[in-house]
């Protein structure tokens, strides 16, 4: 007969050993509330996968949602410098009627805001899985994916204003969206088993692929209505469906199985018993003078650089280049970007 719910008992020895690497306080009695042996719909750990797997969707949507909405929302300059010998079918622009009117920008202004979202990741990316670290994962994805959700709702807003508060707003973007993959990577730890990890892993990695798919699709299709002034629906709608996803975290994800209400001892069980616990009490300082002289590390950095560099150039680069040379409507270059 499985216990009732609301008995007590003493965490064994190895379960204290996951309750130290998990940050618990080590001062209060180890004791946990014994939970009946039931068998959710869902384990709680893929759970975390999904709601993992969504947080990369958001923050990738973020990331990209600028290079199909400017297609629509800045007027693009005449250069006969530009002008192809090409079917009318492929010349065809469509420029829906918006109530937002078109911003004047010069190429070069577009090239900055276009690559802002980047600057803001550079700054955040190593200190955003830092402070996880320190001060929780669960914690520190909301807060990421909040401030990047409130800066990407004023980008109409900044737009309209000023380039350089839009800018700005799009740093902010980058520095949330940054840290979100040593984020999850570091709750990927506590949460997945050892012989489950490649696949959650790689299911979550998949939130960039298809995040990027949908991002260009709905952008595209946003850009082309009448909905909240036509391109600025693409950072309203996308804004909104972050903080969203704030909410549902805050009651469904929790920083470790240990301190969730609802798992099942089964799947608490397999977690603990799944992962290789680290028995240190305190986070260890990073060694960054090791760090800076590893001659491996500076190669897997340089390798890492150059196939995010050319990623992030196809990524905010090319939809521009569609829109403002080849002259296609912007549902055009949705269709395009998505192939």
């Amino acid at each position: 007969m499985p216990p009732a719910y609301g008995t007590c008992e003493t965490i064994p020895s190895n379960m204290r050993d996951f309750s130290r690497s998990s940050g618990i306080d080590q001062s209060t009695p180890l004791i946990r509330v014994r939970r009946a042996v039931t068998t959710y719909l869902i384990p709680k750990r893929y759970i975390f996968s999904m709601l993992a797997f969504t947080a990369c969707c958001i923050a990738v949507s973020y990331n990209i949602n600028l290079s199909i909405a400017i297609v629509s929302m800045v007027k693009q300059e005449k250069d006969n410098r530009h002008l192809l010998n090409v079917s009318a079918t492929n010349t065809s622009y469509n420029s829906t009627q918006i109530s937002v009117p078109r911003l004047e920008w010069s190429a070069k202004m577009e090239g900055i805001a276009l690559g802002s979202v980047y600057y803001g990741q550079l700054v955040s990316f190593i200190p955003g899985g830092r402070m996880a670290e320190l001060y929780g994962g669960k914690k520190m994805i909301i807060l990421c994916t909040l401030i990047s959700s409130l800066a990407t709702i004023m980008l109409p807003v900044t737009a309209i204003w000023s380039p350089y508060a839009f800018i700005a707003a799009r740093i902010a973007v980058g520095i949330g969206t940054g840290p979100i993959i040593p984020i999850v990577f570091y709750m990927l730890g506590k949460w997945i088993p050892e012989h489950e990890r490649s696949f959650h892993a790689s299911f979550i990695l998949s939130g960039y692929g298809i995040g990027s798919f949908l991002a260009v699709i709905v952008s595209g299709a946003l850009c082309g209505t009448n909905m909240l002034g036509g391109w600025p629906s693409v950072f309203y709608i996308g804004a909104v469906s972050g903080i969203l996803w704030c909410v549902i975290c805050a009651y469904f994800m929790y920083e470790t199985p240990n301190i969730h209400p609802r798992i099942s001892e089964e799947e608490f069980s397999t977690i603990v018993s799944g992962i290789e616990t680290n028995k240190r009490e305190k986070v260890l300082s990073i060694p960054w003078k090791e760090m800076a002289v590893s001659v491996p590390l500076w190669a897997l950095a340089i390798g890492f650089f150059g196939q995010f560099w050319l990623l992030g150039f196809f990524s905010t680069v090319h939809a521009l280049y569609m829109g403002t040379v080849l002259k296609l409507s912007v549902a055009k270059v949705s269709e395009y970007r998505f192939l």
